[in-house]
């Protein structure tokens, strides 16, 4: 996640100045990897229609030949990843590009660009931790290669994924050249003591609301069914972490957890949720949230005490 100036988002910065280094920040800017889950609808007898994932996207600001050994961070969150998705039994692809070559398929159909596309695999015969099965293509195939890989035939193009202020320009793309029948949401954050051991999946959401009005969206409900219905395969928490469009350590923060995987149908029973009813927000994704300080809002998450530490780390003005 990055803010609309460019900026490494409050999130991001303020998990700079802790040692909670044991959590995983999807981050589309410059020099930083994203992480996303697609899935598709399915119907499910006695509960309606329902998002099943199938597949996982790693997005990577280098090439492979460069990524390994670049950051040990990035290692483990891929290895991670690659857990993830071992444990559902769906692929997990590395495409490698730049946010430019996504502007300009969207601003002016310029399609020719390469890009790096492959599944990543556990690498067993040797000491390197995977095994990367891709090449170079232009991203005019990108939708042809991640349908075959995901197992899919759709014909309709243009994403389903609902435009909003804070999009990326991935998400521009998609909902222009990616089937419309794929719903897509990036894993904001995750949280894995140790490499391929993930203990929960985090949205985040950052709105000017104080964290005693704010309440879940219900127009989100397809990236809840989606995000959720992964955090049930994996046996794992799930949370929502929302934070304001300012520094962390100035404010409180709202933490939801203990959340149900709402319906898709949700969306259309909930409308719109007024501010602070917090009766309905229960109703609709299982929790009232709670208001705290940000610390103490990690070490809920973590499961074990989390300290501020790097106090010269930069903050961004407001």
């Amino acid at each position: 996640m990055t803010a609309a100036n460019g900026q490494k988002n409050e999130f991001v910065q303020y998990m700079g100045r802790t040692d909670a280094d044991d959590i995983y920040v999807s981050e589309d800017a410059t020099g930083e990897t994203e992480h996303r889950v697609f899935g598709e609808s399915v119907n499910r007898p006695n509960y309606g229609r329902d998002l099943e994932p199938i597949g996982i996207t790693f997005h990577s600001p280098v090439p492979w030949e460069d990524f390994s050994g670049r950051n040990e961070k990035d290692s483990d969150g891929l290895e991670t990843l690659l857990y993830m998705s071992e444990h559902v039994g769906i692929p997990l692809v590395w495409i490698h590009n730049t946010k430019e070559d996504y502007q300009n398929a969207v601003r002016s159909n310029q399609l020719d660009q390469d890009i790096e596309f492959g599944v990543m695999t556990a690498n067993t015969a040797s000491d390197t931790r995977f095994k990367f099965s891709g090449e170079t293509i232009p991203l005019r195939d990108l939708e042809p290669e991640i349908q075959d890989v995901f197992g899919t035939s759709y014909r309709n193009m243009g994403g389903s994924k609902e435009p909003n202020e804070w999009r990326s320009s991935f998400n521009d793309f998609t909902m222009e050249f990616l089937p419309s029948a794929y719903s897509i949401t990036d894993i904001d954050a995750f949280h894995a003591p140790e490499p391929g051991h993930i203990k929960s999946l985090i949205e985040l959401k950052r709105a000017e609301d104080k964290p005693t009005e704010w309440t879940p969206w219900p127009n989100d409900t397809s990236q809840y069914c989606l995000l959720f219905r992964l955090a049930e395969m994996l046996n794992s928490d799930k949370f929502i972490f929302k934070h304001q469009k300012k520094p962390l350590y100035k404010e409180d923060v709202r933490l939801f957890q203990n959340l149900r995987t709402p319906e898709l149908g949700d969306k259309k029973k909930f409308g719109h949720i007024q501010k602070g009813d917090y009766d309905t927000a229960e109703a609709y994704i299982g929790d009232r949230g709670e208001s705290m300080h940000p610390i103490q809002a990690i070490t809920k998450i973590r499961g074990e005490k989390t300290r501020l530490v790097n106090t010269d780390y930069p903050i961004a003005a407001d």
